[in-house]
């Protein structure tokens, strides 16, 4: 009786997961959102509870300076991505771990993991023109 009934809700389950499209990496992705947002009011309840306001100044302060990171990143990691997905299309990974292929596209899949420093030096130089203050007159 039981096996019936677990086969039942199993094929049920299965009709629900395929009709809402729902498959694995979608559903770690939810469960991702959906523990950002209960950490975030945890974390937002705990500051209103434990810090003064001035602490709390503080604490928002560098919390809006580090956030804009997001705005001179542009995208960075994004077309990191794409960029080495599209370059890694002729390229063979063999089995003793070396990679064969076209030269052009190995040479700028190397580049971009090799030189990450141009970039991030110039994001973080700017993520750094805000805070730095001008001496007044």
């Amino acid at each position: 009786m039981k096996t019936a009934q677990a086969s039942r809700a199993s094929r049920l389950f299965v009709r629900l997961k395929h009709l809402i499209g729902l498959d694995r990496a979608i559903a770690f992705t939810v469960m991702g959102r959906f523990w950002q947002v209960m950490t975030g009011t945890v974390t937002v309840l705990l500051i209103a509870r434990f810090l003064t306001p001035n602490e709390q100044g503080y604490y928002y302060t560098f919390a809006s300076l580090l956030s804009l990171q997001v705005v001179f990143e542009l995208g960075f990691s994004f077309v990191v991505l794409q960029l080495t997905a599209h370059e890694r299309a002729p390229l063979t990974f063999l089995p003793d771990g070396r990679v064969e292929g076209n030269a052009v596209a190995h040479s700028r899949v190397a580049f971009v993991f090799q030189n990450p420093i141009p970039g991030t030096l110039f994001r973080g130089l700017c993520c750094l023109i805000p805070v730095i203050k001008p001496p007044k007159s």
